[in-house]
């Protein structure tokens, strides 16, 4: 993926929804689940990969508490945008390991 953002990248023709909101890295076998919600990070210095799975570089690390709205997953790793909060630049992307959101409902 080159931006790290899901919208206007068709790059996939994959007949499933997920490939066409973003492009699959090499490790992704078949397409993510598209699904969106709001979540909270409950770790700190959390890493958000460029890919889901650790063999992806990290993109930024995220702390307790920030919220996050996910996107999709993939296997164990949620893909997520981050929301301005306590200071920290907002709206970044990346993957995070599922273990560390919790959903807000």
């Amino acid at each position: 993926m080159s931006a790290y953002n899901p919208w206007g990248n068709p790059y996939c023709n994959h007949p499933c929804l997920g490939c066409r909101y973003f492009k699959p890295t090499p490790v992704m076998k078949g397409c993510a689940k598209v699904g969106s919600y709001n979540g909270v990070v409950n770790g700190n210095a959390v890493n958000v990969r460029s890919g889901p799975g650790t063999n992806y570089p990290v993109l930024f690390q995220v702390n307790k508490g920030v919220r996050v709205k996910v996107m999709m997953s993939q296997d164990d790793w949620l893909y997520i945008m981050t929301y301005p909060s306590n200071g920290e630049p907002g709206y970044r992307y990346g993957w995070i390991y599922a273990q560390y959101v919790t959903p807000l409902i």
